[in-house]
């Protein structure tokens, strides 16, 4: 197997791999060291690596023979230049279109502000009470076998 792998070479190893559990533990073990590989890599590094990969991609695409009734769906395809998070124009648009409305309408902005903040407040608070609730008694050594007594004080049964 070369450098690169085709699909046919993955296959074939896919399927070495589960007929011999030698072989299956030297691809998991290869798998394991290849990630921990790419785990200490920088982001940057990261990136770049990306980026060729993909520009590889598209030359072998390029060179490829294109059935007929997918040309105008390959043309349609937009180009890494014009993704969303390098030219974001549109979330630009959406941000002016929303401050506008803002200053349009104070008194309506206010009170969908208002109430998304007390809504964020009570949820908040909600979820702290519930963390204190269910961290109760804890931090003891035998915390699953400590009970709460609980009484049920019924009056009729003392004449009252």
């Amino acid at each position: 197997m070369t450098g690169k792998a085709s699909l046919t070479e993955l296959s074939e190893l896919d399927e070495m791999a589960t007929l011999d559990p030698e072989i299956q533990y030297i691809v998991e073990t290869m798998h394991q060291l290849w990630h921990n590989r790419l785990a200490r890599l920088t982001g940057t590094t990261i990136e770049k690596a990306i980026r060729e990969e993909i520009i590889a991609q598209r030359r072998q695409l390029q060179h490829a023979p294109m059935p007929v009734n997918q040309h105008r769906l390959w043309q349609s395809v937009p180009s890494s230049k014009s993704t969303w998070f390098k030219n974001n124009h549109m979330l630009k648009s959406y941000f002016k279109i929303a401050i506008r409305n803002l200053q349009k309408q104070k008194t309506l902005a206010f009170i969908n502000i208002f109430g998304l903040s007390v809504g964020i407040a009570c949820f908040t608070l909600l979820l702290l009470f519930a963390a204190n609730e269910f961290s109760f008694d804890k931090f003891h050594r035998n915390a699953p076998n400590i009970y709460r007594a609980y009484t049920v004080w019924d009056a009729s049964t003392w004449g009252g």
